[in-house]
Protein backbone atom coordinates (compact mmCIF):
# COMPACT_ATOMS: atom_id res chain seq x y z
CA UNK A 1 0.00 0.00 0.00
CA UNK A 2 0.91 3.36 -0.71
CA UNK A 3 1.51 6.09 2.09
CA UNK A 4 -1.82 7.90 2.10
CA UNK A 5 -3.56 4.29 1.51
CA UNK A 6 -2.43 2.81 4.74
CA UNK A 7 -3.00 5.98 6.54
CA UNK A 8 -6.48 6.19 5.46
CA UNK A 9 -7.14 2.66 6.32
CA UNK A 10 -5.52 2.56 9.65
CA UNK A 11 -7.78 5.94 10.60
CA UNK A 12 -10.64 3.50 9.57
CA UNK A 13 -9.77 0.75 11.64
CA UNK A 14 -9.64 2.82 14.46
CA UNK A 15 -12.77 4.61 13.80
CA UNK A 16 -14.47 1.79 13.12
CA UNK A 17 -12.53 -0.66 16.26
CA UNK A 18 -13.80 2.46 18.19
CA UNK A 19 -17.33 2.51 17.36
CA UNK A 20 -17.87 -1.12 17.33
CA UNK A 21 -16.58 -1.26 21.22
CA UNK A 22 -18.22 1.94 22.43
CA UNK A 23 -21.64 0.67 20.94
CA UNK A 24 -20.80 -2.77 23.39
CA UNK A 25 -20.05 -0.38 26.21
CA UNK A 26 -23.00 1.11 25.57
CA UNK A 27 -25.06 -1.87 25.54
CA UNK A 28 -23.88 -3.15 28.62
CA UNK A 29 -25.19 0.23 30.54
CA UNK A 30 -21.22 1.50 30.39
CA UNK A 31 -19.69 4.49 28.78
CA UNK A 32 -19.00 4.66 25.27
CA UNK A 33 -15.70 6.68 25.78
CA UNK A 34 -14.21 3.74 28.27
CA UNK A 35 -15.08 2.07 24.95
CA UNK A 36 -13.12 3.71 22.92
CA UNK A 37 -10.36 4.10 24.83
CA UNK A 38 -10.00 0.16 25.34
CA UNK A 39 -11.23 0.04 21.34
CA UNK A 40 -7.34 2.38 21.63
CA UNK A 41 -5.21 0.42 23.69
CA UNK A 42 -6.39 -3.18 22.49
CA UNK A 43 -5.60 -2.02 18.41
CA UNK A 44 -2.38 -0.12 19.14
CA UNK A 45 1.57 -1.73 19.50
CA UNK A 46 0.89 -2.35 23.10
CA UNK A 47 -1.59 -5.31 23.02
CA UNK A 48 -2.46 -6.82 19.05
CA UNK A 49 0.04 -4.09 17.08
CA UNK A 50 -2.20 -3.65 14.55
CA UNK A 51 -1.83 0.00 14.53
CA UNK A 52 1.33 1.58 14.88
CA UNK A 53 2.62 5.14 15.62
CA UNK A 54 4.08 7.52 13.28
CA UNK A 55 4.11 11.06 13.57
CA UNK A 56 1.04 11.87 11.01
CA UNK A 57 -1.49 9.66 13.29
CA UNK A 58 0.21 11.61 16.28
CA UNK A 59 -0.45 14.67 15.18
CA UNK A 60 -4.45 13.89 14.29
CA UNK A 61 -4.53 13.02 17.20
CA UNK A 62 -2.93 15.87 19.14
CA UNK A 63 -5.71 18.08 17.05
CA UNK A 64 -8.54 15.67 17.87
CA UNK A 65 -7.39 16.31 22.08
CA UNK A 66 -7.34 19.80 21.70
CA UNK A 67 -10.38 19.42 19.66
CA UNK A 68 -12.01 17.55 22.80
CA UNK A 69 -10.67 19.73 25.50
CA UNK A 70 -11.50 22.92 24.01
CA UNK A 71 -15.71 21.70 23.12
CA UNK A 72 -15.07 20.60 26.67
CA UNK A 73 -14.33 23.74 28.11
CA UNK A 74 -16.81 25.52 25.61
CA UNK A 75 -19.96 23.43 26.42
CA UNK A 76 -18.95 24.06 30.51
CA UNK A 77 -18.68 28.20 30.02
CA UNK A 78 -22.16 27.72 28.07
CA UNK A 79 -23.81 26.07 31.18
CA UNK A 80 -22.26 28.27 33.93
Amino acid sequence: MHSHDALLFELFAIFLEAKVIGEIFERLKLPAVLGEILAGVVIGPYALGWIHPSDTLGSIAEIARSSCCFTRAWKSAQAI
